[in-house]
């Protein structure tokens, strides 16, 4: 993405692509989950001209938009959905807006691959709670010591990332990143999954047998990604 690209809405400009993300992260944030956007209020002209720039705008919006509503991800992010004429919702990205342009097929792999091993990884961070927790509920950071809560807590890969773990994954085996091992987008589909079984579990097979996995507080995961 060419963060410096302006970005021009008709009726609202803004000088790059991440002023733009920062304006719509904001006001999304501004509502409650299940709150519903109509035509009249506030941001909801913003939201109607940026959804003109999506990749898929013809098939997300339809027979034409009723309201947006404000609803989780699977990471339980504030995101948003449309609301058509005829009742019938889909989720869209603001993100996939800014940019006028889909994630690449690389990108939805991973967005797959995560999703496979997400059990792996909850059951992980679980266990690690059960066995090291005090009676508070809390158990330190594998890394920096601070005492933290199972909601505190990110599982990560270290010292190889998941990133370096699916590329070895995918030179291993000779796998190229296709729309045929991967969920086509369609209505109410917030995160692309993997439609090849065979592909998944030998994903997910790997990865319990590459990935080295740490339970560590919040602000140390979010550190090392900023480095």
């Amino acid at each position: 993405m060419v963060r410096g690209k302006p970005l021009d809405l008709g009726h609202r400009s803004f000088n790059s692509q991440k002023d733009a993300q920062d304006y719509f992260r904001e006001m999304i944030y501004q509502y409650q989950v299940g709150d519903v956007i109509t035509e009249g209020e506030n941001f909801f002209h913003d939201i109607r001209s940026l959804i003109d720039r999506h990749p898929e705008r013809g098939q997300k919006v339809g027979v034409g938009i009723a309201a947006f509503i404000i609803r989780l991800d699977e990471n339980r992010n504030q995101m948003l959905w449309l609301r058509r004429a005829d009742g019938s919702e889909t989720d869209f990205s603001y993100l996939t807006c800014v940019r006028g342009s889909g994630m690449s097929l690389n990108s939805e792999f991973a967005q797959a691959a995560r999703l496979a091993v997400r059990p792996d990884i909850s059951e992980f961070k679980e266990s690690y709670f059960q066995k090291y927790a005090d009676s508070s509920g809390k158990a330190p950071c594998q890394e920096s010591g601070i005492l933290m809560s199972i909601g505190d807590a990110h599982v990560d890969h270290h010292p190889l990332t998941f990133q370096d773990l699916l590329k070895d994954f995918l030179s291993y085996t000779n796998i190229v990143p296709s729309r045929v091992f991967l969920s086509a987008p369609a209505d109410n589909q917030t995160a692309t999954t993997f439609v090849c079984n065979t592909t998944e579990g030998r994903f997910i097979e790997y990865h319990r047998d590459h990935a080295t996995l740490m339970v560590v507080c919040q602000s140390v995961n979010l550190t090392r990604k900023r480095k």
